[in-house]
């Protein structure tokens, strides 16, 4: 088994997911291209210190548990897809992570 490319995949997968669900169902498609190339800490992409606490989190979740299907030998049949795995549990974190954020920015646009 390859436990290198299921370790990487297992958090290339959620990074993925994270932005596709940043992207599509927390900003509902719109993105303000001035303040994504600032870097003034008052625009609306700067969060806490430059990064957004919630995606790490979500992050860290998800390619935990994408991990731990790619390295237990017990699961050595679902470790090639530790991608597909760490992708769907980055968008089901992240979205609940953002939730309340999501409702936020719909009513602000």
């Amino acid at each position: 088994m390859q436990y290198t490319l299921g370790t990487f995949s297992a958090f290339i997968g959620p990074i993925f997911g994270i932005v596709i669900c940043e992207y599509f169902f927390v900003r509902r498609q719109h993105i303000d291209m001035d303040h994504l190339y600032t870097a003034d800490p008052r625009g609306k992409y700067w969060y806490r210190r430059g990064f957004n606490p919630r995606a790490i989190a979500a992050l860290l979740l998800a390619g935990g548990l994408a991990t731990i299907i790619a390295q237990v030998p017990a699961l050595g049949a679902l470790a090639p897809f530790s991608w597909f795995f760490g992708c769907a549990l980055g968008i089901a974190f992240h979205w609940m992570l953002s939730k309340d954020r999501s409702t936020a920015v719909a009513h602000a646009a």
